[in-house]
């Protein structure tokens, strides 16, 4: 699949829940999203977006952009969001060379430029209030890493989420679903098989360790139910 087609199917697993329209109808109030306070989405509709780019003049001409921009919506029932980024990097060198001799020559230059680095995502998560501490969640995404050996990297994931701790300096959720995952390989065995049905858990932590430090962590990890011994942590 194409990066147009990573789109279409990131849409199409939020929207085919068939509650996102209703549940993002709801009144703007404080968000119960997966982050404290001082670091919540802002009430209602918000968009976020970063971009960087840098440039390195040597032997070798380095460049690399990157971007990121986040599209959420919250209110007192629901959180979603919907996320696309990535970085590039390029590397040119310039090879010089003289054929001839004193009287008589020819100058010759030839630059090559080489990816160094890349990755790029896309992914979306919906979220809505149980009682208790629960809620549940869908979620969906999209990645890219050819240096990792990944061509393309889709999956939709289901299930329950528990806030264990929520206050003013600190916060922990953890999260259980069904996952299912798709992988396309740069390189592929002729008996490999990229579709697979398998568990996703997470967690998310934040502390305010005082007003200028704040800590964060996020742990995810996929496990493939036809394999026991394969399993992804990010």
């Amino acid at each position: 699949m194409n990066t147009r087609s990573a789109f279409l199917f990131l849409g199409l697993v939020v929207v085919g829940t068939g509650v996102a329209p209703r549940a993002l109808a709801q009144p703007n109030r404080v968000p119960p999203v997966k982050r404290p306070a001082w670091v919540r989405d802002p009430p209602g509709w918000a968009n976020t977006a970063e971009l960087s780019f840098v440039s390195v003049r040597s032997e070798g001409d380095s460049l690399t952009y990157g971007f990121r921009d986040r599209v959420s919506f919250a209110s007192q029932e629901t959180s979603f969001g919907l996320g696309v980024g990535g970085f590039r990097s390029t590397n040119t060198t310039t090879e010089r060379a003289v054929i001839g001799n004193r009287e008589d020559f020819d100058y010759f230059e030839r630059d090559t430029t080489r990816v160094t680095a890349e990755w790029f995502y896309a992914r979306a998560r919906l979220s809505r209030v149980l009682t208790g501490g629960w809620s549940w969640f869908a979620a969906s995404g999209w990645n890219r890493n050819r240096f990792a050996g990944i061509r393309g990297r889709y999956y939709g994931a289901g299930g329950l989420a528990y806030r264990w701790v929520d206050s003013e300096r600190t916060f922990w959720e953890t999260d259980v679903g069904l996952a299912y995952t798709r992988e396309n390989h740069a390189v592929e065995a002729p008996d490999f098989d990229g579709s697979y049905p398998g568990l996703r858990t997470s967690s998310v932590f934040w502390a305010r360790l005082s007003d200028p430090v704040r800590f964060g962590n996020e742990v995810v990890v996929n496990t493939n139910f036809e394999n026991s011994s394969d399993f992804r942590l990010n």
